[in-house]
C-alpha cells in the first residue's frame, strides 16, 4: 500500500490544550498559526540513549486489560469497554524505560510528559497486542476498539487474509529506542497525531487454522507507530509509517 509523505513537526507555539476537548479544525488552525509565526521547526525529536523495552503479551485467560492514558473527550462507550475487558492479555509496564518526548508533543498536550508518556506507550503496546488477539480470534470488533483510519484498514485486510488462508501471522515488538513527536494531519487523519518512533526487534509467529504455532522469525525494525484520540478517550493506533528521512 502506497504511503503519502508525512510531515514530522517541530515545536508548536501557543498550544496548551492538555486533555481539553477540541475538534480537528481547531488542531489544524492552531498549528497553521504557529507555522505562520515561525513557531514550528523541522525534524523529529530523537532519543540518544539506548533503552530496553520488552513488549510481550502473556496470554492468560481471565486477565483483563490495563487501561492507560488520560481522558480527552468523554469516556469509552459501553460497547468498546466491553470488547476491551473481555480480551485476555497482560503487559508488564514496569519494564518500560524513560522516553524522549519532543517539545512539540508537550506543547500540544502537557500531560504527555514523564508518566504520561509511559502511559501512552503502554496503551499503544496494548493496542498492538490486542491486534494480535483480533487476528487469532477472528474478531473484527477488537480492531475497531483499538485501531482507526489506515491502521484499521490494514488490520482488517490482514484479518480477511488470515480467515481466507487459515494462516495467521502476528507480531510482537521489543523496543530498543523510543521517541515521540507531533505529526501533521495525513491520510485519513484530520487532526494532529503523536508519532512514536521506535527501533528494535519484531518477532513474527505464524499459526495454522487449528491455532498451532508453525514458525517463528525475528528481525530488526525501524518504524513510527502513529496514535491519536480519534474517537474519544482511548488513544488508538491510526497508522504505522517508515522512519523519517534523515533519522
Amino acid at each position: 500500500m502506497s504511503r503519502q509523505r508525512v510531515t514530522y513537526t517541530g515545536r508548536v507555539r501557543g498550544e496548551n490544550c492538555g486533555t481539553r476537548a477540541r475538534d480537528s479544525a481547531d488542531d489544524v488552525g492552531r498549528f497553521a498559526t504557529g507555522l505562520a509565526t515561525g513557531g514550528a521547526g523541522a525534524g523529529v525529536a530523537r532519543g540518544a540513549a539506548r533503552i530496553g523495552l520488552i513488549v510481550g503479551a502473556v496470554l492468560v485467560l481471565g486477565v483483563g486489560i490495563v487501561m492507560a492514558g488520560s481522558p480527552a473527550r468523554g469516556t469509552l462507550g459501553p460497547d468498546v469497554a466491553e470488547v476491551l475487558d473481555r480480551v485476555p492479555h497482560q503487559i508488564d509496564g514496569s519494564t518500560f524505560p524513560s522516553i524522549t518526548v519532543g517539545q512539540d508533543v508537550t506543547d500540544f498536550d502537557p500531560s504527555l510528559e514523564g508518566a504520561g508518556a509511559q502511559q501512552l506507550l503502554l496503551t499503544v503496546a496494548e493496542n498492538l497486542e490486542l491486534e494480535n488477539q483480533a487476528l487469532l480470534r477472528r474478531d473484527g470488533s477488537i480492531l475497531t476498539a483499538v485501531d482507526h483510519g489506515d491502521r484499521l484498514i490494514d488490520l482488517q485486510g490482514r484479518l480477511a487474509e488470515a480467515t481466507a488462508s487459515g494462516v495467521t501471522t502476528i507480531r510482537h515488538y521489543a523496543f530498543d529506542d523510543v521517541s515521540m513527536s507531533l505529526l501533521l494531519p495525513f491520510g485519513k487523519q484530520t487532526g494532529l497525531s503523536i508519532g512514536i518512533h521506535a527501533t528494535g526487534t519484531v518477532t513474527e509467529e505464524a499459526y495454522d487454522s487449528s491455532g498451532t504455532l508453525q514458525s517463528t522469525t525475528s528481525e530488526p525494525f525501524d518504524q513510527v507507530f502513529v496514535t491519536r484520540r480519534a474517537t474519544g478517550d482511548r488513544w488508538l493506533n491510526v497508522d504505522a509509517l517508515p522512519p523519517p528521512a534523515g533519522g
